[in-house]
């Protein structure tokens, strides 16, 4: 693919990247495959003051589609949120590591509410939060892009609704197209091949943050329900093995640390295929810091109050 490379400095919020501005609420529909990268975007999703989340959609990635759903009930419920719509995605294949992949970092938690019935799947969700929705919609994909393919084939004018996908995964087409994109690869360039501008932030060479040991420690001294989350998905000692090694990195957070502070990215490379958007370099010790800041905060408007019993059975040490 012939690429035109341009270096873009992020040098305003409002000036380069319009619809982020701190002033204005961005509103997203969130794409997840649930692994534990994505539990922690979720946790760092209801600390972002200028974000509004509309819907939430799982998919067949690092988890199952059903096992993501009853994950992010319970964090829904552990962090005493008002159930945002939720939806199911369909099943693409079962890798040999699924099993393990369902339950690592969930062993602490009780077994999640029996929904009282059959949970609506992703493109009814999907469809109706873009079509109920009067503000531009920001689509966040973390796991494949299975879901919103799916809505593109059956109506392509939703595409009218949505101002960006930012996506973690690589263009089908590339050298590098990553897990998520090749987990579907023909929903990866249904979507790369839309009209919908593209933001990919799959990092590559120094990009990634290790999320180490370290960092994790730090975590688990702020005394707020979100930092609490990640401190228990992550206090499983198969979790804390991986702390140092590249299956332990500060992946799928990316994106909604840049969607807080777009200021961190200090380039991107854009090519001519498509309105796409690559993630190149950021200021890593800022978004460490940025991290942590969000943690700290307890978002009232979402995540309304712990009540004594809705974390009981999770108590923090």
């Amino acid at each position: 693919m012939l690429k035109k490379l341009v270096q873009i400095l992020i040098i305003g919020t409002i000036i380069i990247f319009p619809g982020f501005s701190q002033k204005s609420p961005t509103t997203v529909i969130l794409d997840t495959d649930m692994g534990l990268d994505d539990a922690r975007a979720l946790a760092l999703l209801f600390c972002s003051p200028n974000i509004q989340i509309k819907a939430v959609v799982t998919s067949d990635g690092s988890s199952s589609p059903e096992a993501g759903y009853e994950n992010v009930q319970r964090i829904f419920r552990y962090m005493n949120i008002t159930p945002i719509p939720t939806g199911i995605g369909g099943p693409i294949n079962t890798p040999p590591w699924r099993e393990k992949s369902n339950t690592l970092g969930w062993t602490q938690w009780p077994p999640p509410d029996q929904p009282k019935k059959k949970p609506p799947r992703a493109m009814t969700i999907i469809e109706s939060a873009l079509n109920h929705e009067k503000q531009p919609v920001t689509y966040i994909c973390l796991g494949p892009l299975t879901n919103l393919a799916e809505v593109i084939q059956k109506d392509r004018n939703i595409l009218k609704h949505v101002t960006r996908v930012l996506y973690f995964g690589n263009a089908p087409d590339s050298k590098n197209p990553a897990w998520n994109t090749l987990r579907d690869i023909k929903a990866a360039t249904l979507v790369f091949e839309s009209s919908i501008p593209v933001w990919s932030f799959a990092p590559s060479g120094d990009n990634p943050i290790p999320f180490d040991k370290s960092l994790y420690d730090r975590i688990d001294k702020i005394n707020t329900p979100a930092a609490w989350l990640i401190a228990l998905t992550h206090r499983d000692p198969r979790v804390q093995k991986q702390f140092g090694t590249k299956h332990s990195m500060i992946w799928d957070e990316t994106i909604i640390l840049y969607l807080n502070k777009p200021e961190l990215v200090a380039s991107m490379e854009r090519t001519d295929k498509n309105p796409m958007f690559r993630f190149t370099a950021w200021d890593k010790k800022k978004a460490v810091k940025l991290y942590l800041d969000l943690l700290k905060n307890d978002r009232p408007s979402i995540v309304k109050s712990m009540e004594p019993s809705s974390g009981q059975d999770l108590q923090h040490d």
